[in-house]
């Protein structure tokens, strides 16, 4: 394990600091010997715990900062974000054994944007059953998982009612999708550059009025006035979505050139001109409501790019948990067969099970390899 830079004087003496971090080791060594057998509620636990321990992390580290502005001590907040930096690192660490323990694990943690607290967290969650003979799985076809992480938007949660969701699910899936996002301009990578594909494809069903009865039919939900109200309400000419997500690749080079100049943060300089580009073209191009074309926030276009990306890996994750519980191939999705839908995305790298299957669609040749 890596160790953390921790200064040596919040220990006291070297002695001291050498005696914890020694005493650390060992409580690595015992997690690692444990977390391949671990069950999934204790793993479901430890993910949990990793993001308790990480928000207590950063709120020291905001209070920190604040108390370094007033020059005062900060000696006992510094041992204590020490300690959650340890324990924080343990945790990951330990769900790392049990992500690699699983071969469906070992499959999510090679891709590009998965890293082994989303990989494990998703691992403890999927609970596949063939016979569907638990109905708290709710997890023999990929729908009902989809539905159970929160991403259908069809299932709504009604007053009285049970939420249909699981929470600690549907925000993993947020935080996949939100991987994906950072990681889009990664072309040798797998899933990221789909997010870039997806959001083209809605902006641009946004911008043709593909949107518009939806946006007519959410338009009592926001407050008015406000930019989202102003987007549903057709308060901007059609094409206007594209427009923004334009504004990036129009940045001046005498921007760029003014930062070198100063000394400057380059990327820093180029997103304030996007923001106040940003800012001045809905004034410029603000008309009032109705004029313009009902559309969809731009902020729910993005939502729906993410959304789209994270279910499809949540796809393929499940069938590598089928896969590895029951030696098959999952059947072929209801829509797929007799949906009439014909663009699936098959997973990259897929585990085979046993033997293959000559008719197996996932032949070397249509599955991207990375």
């Amino acid at each position: 394990m890596k160790t953390p830079n921790i200064d040596p004087d919040i220990f006291g003496n070297s002695e001291e600091l050498e005696a914890h971090l020694l005493a650390v080791n060992k409580l690595h060594k015992d997690l690692m010997a444990a977390m391949a057998t671990v069950d999934p509620d204790q793993a479901r636990f430890l993910v949990d715990l990793y993001y308790q321990m990480q928000d207590f992390r950063k709120r020291l580290d905001g209070q920190i900062r604040a108390q370094k502005k007033r020059k005062e001590a900060t000696g006992i907040l510094e041992w204590f974000k020490s300690q959650f930096f340890i324990l924080e690192n343990q945790a990951k660490n330990a769900l790392h054994r049990y992500a690699k323990s699983h071969q469906a694990g070992r499959w999510a943690l090679d891709v590009d944007g998965i890293g082994p607290v989303i990989a494990a967290g998703l691992l403890a969650h999927i609970q596949v059953d063939r016979d569907n003979s638990d109905p708290k799985k709710r997890m023999n076809n990929p729908s009902k998982l989809q539905r159970f992480a929160g991403l259908d938007p069809t299932v709504k949660w009604q007053k009285g009612q049970k939420r249909p969701w699981n929470p600690k699910l549907k925000t993993l899936c947020f935080l996949l999708g939100e991987s994906f996002v950072k990681l889009r301009n990664k072309e040798d990578a797998f899933y990221p550059p789909k997010f870039v594909e997806f959001k083209q494809e809605e902006i641009s069903r946004n911008d043709s009025g593909g949107y518009t009865q939806q946006a007519l039919r959410d338009k009592d939900k926001y407050e008015k006035g406000n930019c989202s109200w102003q987007w549903v309400n057709g308060c901007y000419p059609a094409g206007m979505c594209q427009e923004l997500q334009d504004i990036p690749k129009n940045v001046p080079a005498e921007v760029i050139a003014r930062a070198e100049e100063k000394g400057a943060s380059v990327s820093k300089a180029t997103s304030d001109w996007c923001k106040e580009e940003r800012q001045r073209m809905l004034e410029d191009k603000l008309l009032k409501p109705g004029e313009g074309q009902p559309m969809l926030p731009p902020s729910q276009i993005h939502s729906r790019a993410r959304r789209r990306v994270a279910k499809i890996f949540l796809v393929h994750m499940w069938e590598e948990i089928w896969v590895e519980k029951y030696n098959e191939e999952p059947v072929d999705p209801w829509i797929f067969v007799h949906g009439g839908h014909s663009t699936r995305i098959y997973r990259p790298n897929p585990n085979r099970p046993t033997g293959g299957y000559a008719s197996d669609p996932l032949s070397d040749s249509d599955v991207p390899v990375r």
